[in-house]
């Protein structure tokens, strides 16, 4: 019988184990199969996963993939090109698959590995090759092999998710004068699924994720505090979907936007937001939110109410584009309009409200990292925009807008950086903190949470070192900054300590000891 890859089978070569202890998977078709039984029932016998030995005179030959370094298909012909012509039987191996019994060698020197036979395994996996002589394994060459999935994806996963749980009260006791229990007896089912996926191909790359729950008990329903008797039981609580590609990313779903501490500071809902990289170092930000956080899929992209959004651009310039981070300029403007209507998992009674702002932010460090700053400006105008519901009463008189600054500045310093005078194994780190923040009366953005009518200074002293932590602050707030004497002008001035030392690591040897707590200590005194 002949090896359909190397000819006639040695017979000495009965003693040899395949080099990775994997087990073959049957291959496709008629030919396939057959090629794969005379390979099992007349090739060496595998050798165990330990290291091949080396090939006589030191290193192997090698060779050359002509497939090029990039992603090939999962059915692709591959040829490998070998430094030097190798006499003898040849086993050829992808990952852990065995195609030695579909490889033919057009020239003495070349290797073909037919797409008849298994798809090759998805991923960064190794293609290898042995050459087999008198039952010892020799290694001839290992090259680099980057294989796309079925689909075409450099990377495809999907984690579906589901938990299911009962809630019962199989009896229930009372009283004679006691009133019975609302349900009495009951058996309620309850559950959440979740999918998580992930794609790549090409420098592309997209991510899915989605959450749900449900139970057979309205009450307990997601939206039931907002919708009532017509809440759904089973509900969509949150999705999100991510695409990227060569510094363009778009988000769709439950996303956030905005890092300026005045104007728009990570607003949370579902909506859609875009960032467009422009010129070298020039970047675009773009969303448009809901202007509360919703659930459910009635308002899938929630952008259904043009009186209910929240819209915001943010352009950044990298002053020192050779340096990205080392001293960065943000123009962000903010259009916010939002309804008397609560999150729906909140007891509150909001009102209606606008606010348009400007702002501008300015980012730095040194070249060594171990100086920062961060100095934002802001200007604003707000205002409470007519509510029907509190016009039962009669007419109310409307309030005039209200433009006010405010200015948040951070400066922060590195004394220390990874200092061994402590000792190698636990570098220390000393930093100096500096921030103030002063906001003037009446304002308000609807983005920020920074509240009104403050001057406030924070310097402080921060240490690290084996994983502990420990800060000492001193503060300075008052308000009332314009002194209106019919206002009640009040200040703070506190010192305040505060320590995080992690026991479980610190008790332990080679690794955290669960037995042991993180303890937390803070104190404050005036």
């Amino acid at each position: 019988m002949r090896d359909p890859a190397h000819g006639p089978v040695i017979r000495r070569a009965k003693a040899a184990r395949h080099p990775t202890g994997a087990v073959r998977r049957p291959g496709r078709g008629v030919l396939a199969v057959a090629a794969a039984c005379g390979t099992l029932l007349l090739a060496p016998p595998a050798p165990a996963a330990d290291p091949a030995p080396a090939a006589e005179g030191g290193k192997p030959p090698g060779a050359v993939g002509e497939y090029g370094d990039g992603w090939v298909a999962a059915d692709q012909r591959l040829a490998v090109r070998l430094a030097a012509p190798v006499g003898g039987a040849l086993r050829v191996f992808v990952g852990t698959l065995d195609v030695s019994a579909f490889v033919r060698r057009p020239e003495p020197s070349v290797l073909v590995v037919e797409p008849s036979g298994p798809a090759l395994p998805a991923g960064e996996v190794p293609l290898r090759i042995f050459a087999v002589h008198e039952g010892r394994w020799q290694p001839v060459a290992e090259l680099p092999l980057k294989v796309l999935t079925r689909g075409g994806f450099e990377k495809a996963s999907a984690e579906p998710k589901l938990a299911l749980e009962t809630r019962s009260r199989a009896a229930e006791g009372r009283n004679a004068d006691a009133p019975p229990g609302e349900r009495g007896r009951y058996v309620d089912l309850a559950g959440k699924a979740s999918l998580s996926a992930t794609l790549e191909r090409a420098g592309t790359s997209a991510e899915l994720s989605l959450n749900a729950g449900g139970t057979s008990h309205r009450p307990q329903a997601l939206r039931f505090g907002e919708r009532g008797v017509r809440a759904p039981k089973v509900d969509l609580e949150d999705y999100r979907v991510d695409w990227r590609r060569a510094g363009y990313a778009l988000g769709l779903g439950h996303v956030s936007h905005g890092n300026h501490p005045l104007l728009l500071d990570g607003w949370a809902s579902r909506g859609l937001s875009a960032t467009l990289p422009l010129l070298r170092g020039l970047d675009l930000s773009l969303s448009a939110l809901n202007g509360t956080a919703i659930a459910g899929s009635d308002n899938l992209f929630g952008l259904d109410e043009p009186d209910h959004r929240v819209l915001a651009a943010t352009l950044g310039l990298e002053l020192l584009p050779g340096r990205p981070g080392g001293l960065r300029v943000e123009l962000s403007l903010l259009h916010a309009s939002v309804q008397a209507r609560a999150n729906f998992d909140a007891g509150e009674v909001p009102d209606a409200q606008r606010s348009r702002g400007l702002g501008l932010r300015l980012l730095g460090k040194d070249r060594s990292g171990r100086l920062r700053m961060d100095l934002a400006l802001a200007r604003s105008t707000y205002r409470n925009t007519a509510d029907p519901q509190l016009q039962a009463a009669g007419p109310l008189s409307a309030m005039p807008d209200q433009t006010r600054n405010g200015h948040v500045g951070e400066l922060a310093y590195d004394l220390l950086a990874d200092s061994t005078v402590l000792g190698e194994r636990h570098p220390l780190k000393l930093t100096l903190q500096w921030r103030r923040e002063h906001v003037e009366p009446l304002y308000r953005s609807l983005g920020s949470s920074l509240g009104p009518d403050q001057l406030s200074d924070r310097i402080g002293l921060v240490a690290a070192l084996a994983g502990a932590q420990i800060e000492l602050q001193h503060h300075r707030r008052e308000d009332n900054l314009d002194r209106i004497a019919t206002l009640l002008k009040t200040g703070d001035r506190a010192w305040e300590l505060r320590a995080t030392l992690p026991l479980a690591g610190w008790m332990g040897t080679d690794k955290p000891d669960p037995r042991w707590p993180t303890v937390k200590v803070a104190r404050r005194w005036h």
